[in-house]
């Protein structure tokens, strides 16, 4: 169970009893031990608390209630929020799943969160966690490893062997046992190995993409960018150099650098709608992908936008799915961290389906 469990709980409820304290926890564990990867990725709708699967959230609250007979159902959408978060954040921090799903997870949760003010939310702790652990992922994928050296074991053969057959077993074991230390260390090493080529192509296309100073999809100098949305396009070719499932340490340097040099201010602030408006159709058809609906908003509103006859007809779908105000001002640069996160959470869930 997560150490910060009973300080996030207390948001819900400052005097909280030992007993009551002690059936929430409970009930976290048990949902972290019984429900599948798929269904637990769903807890983030109910997080965020908008529209999510009813009978996953039937479920959610059985747990609760099988804990505690008095525990609320209806009107108390606050606490199942904190519920939820809970379980997520301890199931990251000390669920024993796959790496690439508390990857998946963490970035879900973040383009989810959508850092403005589009999306207020009064679960900060819950999203500083999740950040903490992908920042902290960053760093680890990036570490260069060297190989190790193979220290090949002598191994002594004995000499007329045939007619014992406990020693001829011995030898095949020490024999056995030593070829499979060689094969592991040179599957390691194979693995450093790849990792090591990983982070140098990364860190040189990154580097001749802004030396060069052009765009990749639009085959045009950065100078000469006549895009009405450079952000989308600028987000989605970092994405595109991104070896690993988590963005490198230094993502919004770099975003903020090649925003400068396409004229657009970092700190500057738009309309999301007018934004989103903006995007030629050409341009929508290039960095258009099988997306999430649930977790990642922009590619939603594009999709929709692209959709309608007009550019209002798109709002109301949006506003309903997210839960956001479209007409809200948002810094150039959070649209551009936010599709380009969308865009990494988009190739992690590819590449696990597939």
């Amino acid at each position: 169970m997560h150490r910060f469990f009973s300080d996030w709980y207390r948001i819900v409820e400052f005097n909280i009893t030992d007993e009551i304290y002690k059936k929430r926890e409970n009930a976290v564990k048990k949902i972290i031990s019984d429900l599948d990867e798929e269904s637990l990725l769903k807890l983030i709708s109910i997080l965020f608390g908008f529209s999510t699967d009813e009978a996953l959230y039937n479920t959610f609250i059985a747990y609760f209630r099988d804990e505690d007979n008095l525990f609320k159902s209806i009107n108390n959408d606050f606490e199942i929020r904190i519920l939820a978060g809970c379980v997520l954040a301890s199931l990251i921090v000390d669920g024993d799943i796959d790496e690439n799903y508390k990857d998946l997870i963490s970035l879900a949760v973040l383009t989810t969160f959508f850092e403005n003010n589009c999306r207020p939310c009064p679960l900060s702790g819950f999203i500083e966690e999740f950040n903490k652990y992908l920042w902290n992922r960053s760093r680890e994928l990036r570490i260069i490893k060297k190989p190790e050296e193979l220290r090949v074991q002598k191994l002594e053969f004995q000499e007329n062997v045939s007619n014992n057959w406990s020693q001829a077993a011995a030898q095949f074991d020490l024999l056995k046992k030593s070829n499979n230390y060689l094969i592991n260390k040179i599957n390691d090493n194979q693995q450093r190995l790849i990792e090591s080529f990983q982070i140098f192509s990364e860190e040189l296309n990154v580097c001749w993409w802004i030396i060069g100073g052009s765009s990749n999809l639009l085959k045009k100098e950065f100078s000469k960018l006549k895009s009405s949305s450079p952000e989308i396009i600028l987000a989605k070719e970092l994405a595109n150099f991104t070896e690993f499932n988590v963005f490198p340490p230094v993502f919004d340097s770099i975003l903020r650098k090649v925003l400068s040099m396409v004229g657009v201010k970092y700190s500057g602030k738009q309309v999301f709608a007018e934004m989103i408006n903006n995007v030629p159709e050409k341009e929508i058809f290039l960095i258009k992908d099988r997306y999430i609906i649930n977790y990642c908003p922009i590619h939603y509103a594009l999709n929709k936008a692209i959709e309608s006859d007009d550019n209002s007809s798109w709002l109301a779908p949006v506003k309903k799915m997210f839960n956001m105000n479209p007409n809200a001002l948002i810094e150039c640069g959070s649209l551009t961290k936010q599709f380009y996160l969308e865009s990494l959470l988009i190739k992690l869930d590819s590449k696990m389906q597939g």
